[in-house]
């Protein structure tokens, strides 16, 4: 599946003139490094064409290396979530499956619906782009794991083919999703 012409089809990005921030590689090579990982190259290519600070439906939010929203600029707003899940784990221990990041087997989140809910990576041996996509509730830090790389995954959400336990509300209130852009 050529997820980017799928996607393009299902939720149309913004104009140029609508869309918001576009990092450069300059800017995803600080990032990993801060982090100490790297950002899978689908993720990248979703938000150079989309832009930041636009909201996937009108519930996602997604992390960008630029943002004219602070709480949304890599790799502060994934280390501030590491950091509030590392607590979380901390306080609930039985109740968190995941290991501490950047451990293998552990979570790096990448976006957050209105509601709390984390999605990102569940970070694996091999390179990012094997990673698994997760949606983490926030509330009970349940994580589901979906067998597929960010592009794929924002497809099937755009589909509306996700409809997981640990969403915390229904992905899709009335039919299909839609790219709201910073202008709108």
């Amino acid at each position: 599946m050529d997820w980017l012409a799928e996607l393009s089809r299902l939720m149309p990005p913004p104009s140029a003139s609508a869309r918001g921030p576009t990092p450069a590689a300059g800017h995803w090579a600080e990032v990993e490094a801060a982090l100490g990982v790297g950002i899978p190259e689908d993720y990248k290519r979703f938000v150079s064409i989309w832009g930041a600070d636009g909201l996937i439906g009108d519930f996602v939010s997604y992390y960008a290396p630029l943002s004219d929203h602070a709480a949304l600029i890599l790799p502060r707003a994934a280390e501030r979530a590491i950091r509030a899940h590392g607590l979380t784990r901390a306080g609930n221990p039985q109740d968190q499956a995941l290991p501490d990041f950047p451990a293998e087997g552990s979570f790096l989140p990448i976006g957050a619906s209105l509601d709390g809910d984390l999605f990102g990576w569940i970070l694996g041996p091999g390179a990012p782009e094997t990673w698994r996509i997760a949606w983490l509730d926030a509330g009970e830090g349940a994580a589901e794991a979906q067998d597929l790389a960010f592009g794929p995954w924002l497809v099937a959400l755009a589909k509306g083919e996700l409809r997981g336990e640990a969403m915390s509300r229904p992905v899709f209130a009335e039919g299909r999703l839609k790219f709201v852009s910073p202008e709108e």
